[in-house]
């Protein structure tokens, strides 16, 4: 497996540790997250430089390694992206409140909320494109578990300021796994996993099928007012809010992987 194969699979096991359980796993993902960002940083610097060591001294035969400060400070000293500098700001400021968990005792129980992970989670995944782009994006197209797992945690994330983005998920995984699998008529954490490992590749083409439906519509919607002969404020007001809905379902489709 190459260095990218791997650190996907390392991706991999803490997306289902988060999807199994989100509220009982979100801090134990955080902490994955987090080691795998370390990983995913040391890869690549060593990828693109054969020399590189995390060592940062020798004292006593004893060997000393790098901090995570230093690492992210390597990798920008040698990228010029703006938005890769965000997320390096973004896991460094992460680090900090890991370590509450690792270095004082007191704050075994600090809480990590489920929305933070989802964040920290889509912002790996951001990490991973910026700094391998075509390895890591043909990787996903072979790797259809990481993907599906990946976009469902993505519109998760978004679904937490739009009900609707949830009502789209909520649909897709009961196509899947049939309403009449579960006893609940709500999404539980456990029928998501277990649609993506039942079907990953139809839970990636219904969701994208269902926002592209969505996003036809809306345009039959605007031809329609526009082929009006006489609009109202109310129909301008509706035109404003399908154009605006379509831009951020665009949106959607690209941040979650979805654009074919």
């Amino acid at each position: 497996m190459s260095r990218v194969d791997d650190l996907i699979d390392l991706v991999r096991s803490a997306n289902d540790i988060f999807l199994i359980n989100p509220i009982r796993n979100a801090r134990m993902a955080y902490i994955l997250i987090d080691n795998i960002c370390e990983l995913t940083l040391k890869s690549w610097l060593q990828m693109n430089n054969s020399s590189w060591t995390p060592v940062s001294h020798q004292r006593n035969g004893r060997d000393y390694y790098k901090s995570f400060r230093t690492i992210i400070d390597e990798v920008k000293q040698v990228t010029s992206d703006s938005n890769l500098h965000t997320l390096l700001d973004n896991f460094a400021s992460r680090r900090e409140k890991r370590n509450q968990f690792f270095h004082d005792q007191n704050l075994s129980g600090l809480t990590v909320k489920e929305e933070e992970c989802r964040q920290a989670f889509y912002e790996l995944y951001k990490l991973l494109e910026l700094l391998f782009g075509d390895d890591f994006i043909e990787n996903l197209q072979s790797n259809k578990v990481v993907r599906a797992q990946m976009v469902v945690i993505c519109l998760e994330r978004e679904a937490c300021t739009a009900q609707w983005i949830y009502e789209h998920i909520e649909d897709v995984i009961f196509q899947i796994i049939g309403s009449h699998k579960t006893k609940s008529k709500t999404l539980r954490p456990m029928d998501v996993y277990l649609a993506i490992y039942e079907d990953a590749e139809r839970v990636v083409n219904l969701l994208r099928a269902s926002l592209e439906g969505l996003i036809s519509d809306n345009e039959e919607e605007i031809k329609r007012i526009n082929g009006l002969r006489k609009r109202s404020r109310m129909h301008f007001k509706k035109l404003t809010n399908l154009q605006s809905q379509n831009q951020r379902l665009q949106e959607l489709l690209e941040i979650c992987w979805l654009k074919k």
